[in-house]
């Protein structure tokens, strides 16, 4: 199992979660249960400072449903950077995604 050094952007994030998570998201379809022991994960990791590969694909999963939720009206959005893909080159993009950010999310799986 591959365990994941948590850095400060890692941390930054992971704390902008928590914070999403403990505001109303089982009003868009989330558990209560789900989200109690999504934000316990969250805070083990920050305490341990490290995640393994399960933990991440579950964070990302739940990243993928923040990010939905919170730019479900704007379509050119990386939801890996959060990053307007407006002006971006077609070449240079995975449908509304920053071609380099899949490629860097593939790799790190």
């Amino acid at each position: 199992m591959k365990t994941i050094i948590v850095d400060n952007k890692t941390f930054i994030g992971l704390r902008k979660l928590d914070n999403w998570l403990s505001k109303q998201p089982w009003q868009n379809g989330l558990e209560m249960e789900t989200i109690w022991r999504i934000r316990e994960m969250i805070t083990k990791i920050q305490d341990r400072g490290y995640y393994t590969d399960t933990e991440r694909d579950l964070l990302n999963e739940i990243r993928f449903e923040w990010f939905s939720n919170k730019y479900k009206d704007t379509e050119w959005v990386c939801k890996y950077c959060c990053k307007s893909t407006k002006n971006v080159e077609y070449d240079y993009l995975s449908g509304f995604d920053h071609l380099s950010c899949v490629l860097e999310f593939e790799n790190n799986r």
